[in-house]
């Protein structure tokens, strides 16, 4: 067992120098081909609109890539026994609910695409892995493989054409590498970090297998605190939370949030920010939109409300604005702390509009409960402020 793990990582480090070595071969391909166009440019006087143009082919070239990638996922994992779960491109997403795939509109800042597929079940060798994980790497090298070849057999009679194929295949190569490098991302690990993971121990395996199970779960319209309480037993693993620390602990705290279980939740996001120091920026600022939602709806701690608007929180809630929970804590904040409803009333319009085509219905239900019990302990509020007794929260 030792010896294979020791041949697959060999494997992996050898994939990881093969792709830094195309990657730096297009750049530098890539590199001499801008300075050409630009030449080019400079000499027939239309720098300007020449340089809009490769601008914009930067762009739309980066999202079919994206496209090209999230593909990848889906093709390699159909034939390594997943089925289609969900798929999204930027803003736009398909889903298989109920038997059909349905579209809906859905999108985490600075991500740019998605592909979660449903598992086989978890056996005594675990789950394929490996090409699921790969495969939007492959396709991004084999689609900016071909564009360079198209670059060469084509050649540069046509300038427009020669820049869009070399910017398709510099951002093939550059997805690629950001992918493959095993690194944490903003919310999931890298593809090349889940199949390290995966590669070091079986429990790194589950909780990759765990996280799709969630996910299948989630598009069937399941309540986080309605699914198998073992899948969140996992999360108290050591070796699990070292796999996916970021992932597996907001799971856990999203089960006691739909179970109204605040003081738990509460206790579980102190701990975690003081043991999990590997979580992102954005992963530790969704926990604290449930720590703050708790102490709104609990004991009301200034310190804790107070973190709530400072700089970097304020940053990361408007770039995450259509965020469903984040809109909640902003919603349960209006009403609770700032004692603002025609702000609330303005965020719950928002948020009725922006679930309307928003994927996964259950997690919109629960969210809707949250904000309706901050409405209650608003309400409550009001009663005791004019009785002159101590502020209380009967929801919880």
């Amino acid at each position: 067992m030792k010896e294979k793990r020791e041949e697959q990582k060999q494997h992996s480090k050898t994939g990881l120098i093969l792709i830094l070595t195309i990657f730096f071969l297009i750049v530098a391909v890539a590199g001499y081909c801008l300075v050409r166009y630009l030449v080019g440019l400079q000499k027939e006087g239309s720098m300007i609109p020449g340089l809009l143009y490769a601008a914009l082919c930067a762009w739309v070239t980066n999202v079919i890539q994206g496209a090209i990638h999230e593909a990848g996922h889906l093709f390699f994992g159909l034939i390594s026994g997943y089925t289609f779960g969900f798929y999204r491109v930027r803003g736009f997403a398909w889903i298989r609910q109920e038997g059909r795939i349905r579209f809906r509109r859905f999108s985490v800042a600075g991500t740019g695409g998605q592909c979660l597929m449903v598992p086989p079940e978890f056996g005594e060798k675990g789950i394929p892995y490996v090409l699921y994980n790969m495969g939007g790497i492959l396709l991004n090298l084999l689609t900016a493989v071909l564009a360079v070849y198209a670059c060469l057999v084509l050649g540069e009679k046509n300038w427009y054409r020669f820049i869009f194929l070399v910017l398709f295949a510099f951002n093939g190569v550059w997805m690629a590498l950001v992918s493959a490098i095993p690194v944490r991302g903003k919310l999931v690990n890298s593809d090349g970090r889940n199949i390290l993971e995966c590669v070091r121990n079986k429990e790194g395996m589950c909780a990759f297998w765990v996280q799709l199970k969630i996910a299948e779960y989630m598009a069937k319209d399941v309540r986080i605190k309605d699914m198998p309480e073992e899948w969140f037993r996992m999360t108290e693993n050591a070796t699990i939370q070292r796999a996916m620390p970021g992932i597996m602990a907001m799971y856990s705290v999203k089960r006691l949030m739909d179970e109204h279980r605040f003081e738990e939740a509460a206790e579980k996001i102190e701990g975690i920010e003081e043991t999990a120091h590997s979580l992102s920026s954005l992963q530790r600022f969704l926990l604290t939109t449930d720590r703050v939602f708790c102490e709104l709806v609990g004991s009301q701690k200034e310190d804790i409300l107070e973190s709530w608007n400072n700089r970097k929180n304020r940053s990361l809630a408007e770039k995450q604005e259509n965020q469903i929970s984040v809109m909640r804590t902003q919603y349960a904040y209006a009403l609770l702390k700032e004692k603002n409803k025609k702000k609330a009333e303005k965020i719950r319009k928002t948020f009725e509009t922006g679930v309307r085509f928003y994927p996964f219905r259950a997690e919109v239900q629960g969210e809707r409960e949250l904000m309706d019990l901050a409405e209650q302990c608003a309400e409550q509020s009001d009663e005791n402020r004019a009785l002159q007794e101590p502020q209380k929260c009967e929801g919880i």
